[in-house]
């Protein structure tokens, strides 16, 4: 009996919590909040309302960092809490609704919203967070609707007349964006929000010109700004105005900028072919910045156009090694790869490309071309197959034919062909390749048909020509052949390397075995040359 009493004398003797232990509590909090210790923060204020749990400033804050580090779910609790501790106000509905919205229930989220506008029906920012949310779920006229409410209540202010045109555009009613942004600028003419703001819808409308000039009015009043600076530099590198680009980037470049601007650089002096340059920029950047993938990617490019491509397939190596998952850095050392003729690593490079872009054209295209030149046929056609499942395409049935031809299979081939001469029945190549095919399936006079219909529309077609040769048994058909080869080579401006090998073989096929070596080494001194060469700008 006396150790209960004794017990009971030590609690009632305990001291009540303290408005300065409180406070002490509190402090820390802030301590931990000017160190962004935002999960030290959390743990404070529980400490704080584990003494007083109807504390409205920890259930706030506790709230707020619950929410700066992404724990939506435990968040909306004691955000709800809030309504009951604190006096009435917009914040907690516009919390909850943000959280939700950020767990992907808009729907919800919605609700919230609408709960708190019965409390506060000409509550502009609960109006402004009604308007979104409504964008978020597809109901662009129900925006609107809410928009013009709020802009009711402020009619002359322009940041509601620009969420208004923000939910318009990305609603895509791009007619009543360009009437928001129009009274935007009625209202406020140097507004650079608002004149950016055009820019992109510009953008958006396919109007570079007219993304370039309000770009442009917004460098007026802020010359300084580096992201205007950059967006009207890249709508200047998109309408092919390199040096206006580069102008503009260099006045705001140094070793301070951003890794993204000086990108933008690099590419600008490789468009205006000085490759020097656009080595040294990279090389500068990456002297501060050496895990930017996206730079050694781009010293790759240059590389791969200076035709230094195993220098540029280390800056490729490098930069998917920093970033794995890069799918233009593949599909870059692909094409640095597959320029510099290496078709067996070529072929690995661009299928790991097409894992991350399974349907892109452009790299289908580069792969069937490595499979028909590793002479992998059953791989090419495949490939092709990928291409045409997704969209039909001359060039690629003609790569196809090819591989068909070689594979053993005319008629086939003759398939594909007949479907490309349905839409070009004019084109010479095409109709040589059908006589090819006709030819090997034994059907001579429609493959003589087709080898004298491509003469006809291009007489110095070697390839007919030299078929008829073949048909026929008739020499003169290859010394027609030869003929129309010293044409096309006189007529070649740059390469005629290709027009060298097919003189060399219709040589062979009369016996010349000198004249065709002479042929073949004239190909190759050309090609030699070429390579020599400064490569042209991309």
């Amino acid at each position: 009996m006396f150790q209960i009493l004794h017990c009971e004398s030590l609690i009632m003797r305990r001291p009540k919590p303290t408005e300065a232990y409180r406070k002490k509590l509190m402090n820390e909090g802030n301590r931990l909040y000017d160190k962004g210790d935002d999960m030290g923060l959390i743990s404070k204020m529980d400490e704080v309302l584990a003494t007083f749990p109807d504390d409205p400033e920890a259930i706030d804050i506790k709230a707020e960092a619950l929410m700066d580090t992404g724990q939506f779910e435990l968040a909306i609790p004691c955000i709800e809490k809030m309504k009951e501790t604190s006096p009435p106000s917009n914040k907690p509905f516009i919390m909850t609704a943000l959280a939700l919205k950020l767990l992907n229930r808009s729907d919800d989220a919605m609700e919230e919203v609408l709960a708190g506008l019965e409390m506060f029906p000409q509550d502009i920012e609960l109006l402004c967070v009604a308007a979104k949310t409504l964008v978020d779920l597809g109901r662009g006229d129900e925006a609107t609707a809410y928009s013009m409410k709020a802009i009711s209540l402020k009619p002359r202010n322009v940041d509601l007349w620009l969420l208004k045109a923000s939910n318009e555009m990305e609603s895509e009613m791009m007619e009543e964006a360009y009437g928001s942004l129009d009274k935007a600028l009625e209202l406020d003419p140097r507004s650079v929000p608002a004149l950016k703001a055009y820019a992109d819808l510009c953008c958006m409308d396919g109007d570079e010109l007219g993304q370039k000039r309000y770009l442009e009015m917004a460098l007026d009043i802020a010359p300084d700004d580096e992201e205007i600076i950059m967006e009207k530099a890249f709508t200047d590198y998109i309408l092919g105005h390199y040096g206006s680009a580069l102008n503009g980037l260099r006045r705001v470049s140094d070793d301070d900028s951003s890794p993204r601007l000086r990108k933008l650089l690099v590419d600008c002096m490789v468009a205006v072919h000085d490759l020097k340059g656009a080595l040294k920029e990279c090389d500068d950047i990456l002297s501060s910045h050496p895990e930017e993938a996206g730079i050694w990617e781009r010293k790759g490019d240059v590389l791969a156009i200076m035709g230094r491509h195993q220098e540029a397939e280390q800056c490729f190596d490098r930069s998917i090694a920093i970033d794995p998952d890069s799918f233009s850095s593949f599909h870059d050392y692909a094409l640095s790869v597959f320029k510099s003729m290496q078709m067996g690593k070529a072929a690995p490079l661009l299928e790991k490309a097409l894992e991350e872009e399974p349907g892109h054209p452009d790299l289908l295209c580069y792969l069937a071309d490595v499979y028909a030149l590793l002479g992998d046929h059953a791989s090419c056609i495949k490939t092709c197959d990928r291409f045409l499942s997704e969209r039909d395409d001359a060039e690629m049935r003609i790569i196809k034919a090819r591989a068909l031809i070689n594979d053993g299979m005319p008629q086939e081939a003759l398939d594909e062909l007949e479907q490309v001469l349905e839409e070009h029945a004019d084109d010479a190549f095409v109709l040589n390749m059908a006589g090819e095919a006709l030819s090997s399936l034994g059907r001579k006079e429609e493959a003589a048909a087709r080898y004298h219909e491509a003469i006809s529309f291009f007489p110095e077609s070697v390839d007919a020509l030299s078929g008829l040769g073949d048909l026929t048994g008739d020499a003169d058909w290859y010394h027609k052949a030869l003929e129309a080869c010293d044409i096309l080579i006189a007529e070649a401006e740059e390469d005629p390397s290709f027009t060298l090998f097919r003189k060399s073989d219709v040589l062979r096929k009369l016996g010349q075995e000198d004249e065709a070596r002479k042929a073949e080494e004239a190909a190759e001194e050309v090609i030699n040359r070429m390579h020599d060469d400064e490569p042209p700008a991309p």
